[in-house]
């Protein structure tokens, strides 16, 4: 049987469950939140930053969450 999500995880898919797909996003230092949404990783920097993350997490959503083998 699958162990429950902490309430870390929990907060970070939900976070990300939110997220516009194909595009960068940042979620907050403890990636509770979504902070900034573009379409470039300097733009999502930028937002972040002057919406006061100094540390955020930035990553790349995919353009659907459909699972791949590299």
């Amino acid at each position: 049987m699958p162990k429950p999500l902490d309430t870390a995880a929990s907060a970070r898919l939900a976070a990300l469950s939110a997220a516009p797909l194909d595009r960068w996003v940042a979620l907050s230092n403890d990636e509770s939140r979504l902070v900034a949404v573009g379409e470039t990783f300097e733009e999502v920097a930028a937002d972040a930053e002057r919406a006061g993350e100094p540390d955020p997490l930035i990553i790349r959503v995919p353009e659907d969450w459909t699972p791949r083998i590299l």
